[in-house]
């Protein structure tokens, strides 16, 4: 039996919102210094980056973003969560 487009959808969504909340540990960890191996120190990102003219624009640290944007990956994961992301789907 082939599960219905509707819970295929919901299934997708939930992962979409996972992936948004990893990406928002990405940028956390660029923002915040703590991946070297990948990000320049956040102080000499450029001034046309997004998140350094966000900092520039409210007058935030890259501390700052970073808090937010664990706030905002916390969120995402549970809505993830709550969409569905821990069922379980098996098309075989």
């Amino acid at each position: 039996m082939s599960t219905p487009k509707r819970e295929r959808k919901r299934l997708a969504k939930a992962e979409l919102l996972m992936c948004l909340a990893v990406l928002c540990e990405t940028w956390r960890k660029g923002c915040t210094d703590e991946d070297p191996s990948h990000y320049l120190p956040f102080a000499e990102w450029a001034d046309d980056d997004t998140f350094v003219a966000l900092a520039r624009t409210y007058q935030l640290t890259g501390a700052d973003l970073g808090k937010l944007l664990w706030q905002i990956g916390g969120e995402l994961e549970n809505r993830a969560i709550r969409a569905g992301y821990d069922d379980y789907w098996d098309e075989s």
